[in-house]
């Protein structure tokens, strides 16, 4: 009983744990798959690892490098780190954060959450967003608040007026998402390419 670290390094290691016996953490320095009752999942060291989830809802994370992340079942929670990762959230309510570097995002089913915490942590590759079901989230430390004249939709990045000074911006021809704030300094960066260029409107928009 109790919120447990297990840290494992071989194939050979074996954890066992009871349900609804706390909130338990795998620390793995290797391609690890969650076993049963386990929640959380975090890849240590300098190698390229991969890590899956199971049916709980699940917290994983990466490690320096390039990792691949899946969630499975459950409304998990991805975060890929400082490499350039693929993030895969399975079935469920799943959010994802790419972190760092250019990574690859798929929320699969469910109603997912694609979070960015910095405006210069790469391009993220969006996979499958969903503008009826999915949310783009900003955070509020890095972007700020924003209102509805904030968001601006435009053919592409280029076509953008001088007179915006801040907000998302949303180029409709290859779905590339961008921030902008003039008064801080903040020339237009991009923060992601949605695949298939779907429609995205300011209520895809949530600040957390």
């Amino acid at each position: 009983m109790g919120n447990d670290l297990y840290r494992v390094n071989t194939e050979d290691d074996v954890i066992e744990e009871e349900a609804n016996a706390g909130n338990d953490t795998v620390q793995s320095s290797i391609d690890w798959t969650l076993g049963r009752n386990l929640e959380n999942l975090t890849l240590a060291g300098n190698l390229r690892i991969n890590g899956t989830g199971n049916n709980l809802n699940n917290s994983l994370r990466g490690n320096r490098v390039r990792n691949r992340l899946e969630g499975e079942a459950g409304n998990d929670t991805l975060d890929g780190g400082r490499g350039i990762d693929r993030l895969f959230g399975g079935d469920g309510n799943d959010i994802l954060v790419g972190g760092q570097k250019n990574d690859e995002l798929t929320g699969g089913a469910g109603r997912d959450r694609f979070q960015f915490n910095n405006v210069n942590h790469g391009v993220d590759e969006i996979v499958d967003f969903d503008p009826m079901a999915d949310f783009i989230l900003l955070s509020e430390s890095s972007f700020g608040t924003l209102t509805r004249d904030e968001f601006i939709t435009i053919p592409n990045l280029d076509d953008l007026d001088n007179n915006f000074r801040r907000g998302v911006v949303y180029a409709t021809r290859d779905g590339d998402l961008a921030f902008i704030d003039r008064e801080n300094d903040i020339e237009l960066t991009q923060l992601a390419i949605l695949q298939g260029a779907p429609e995205l409107a300011f209520q895809n928009i949530q600040v957390i």
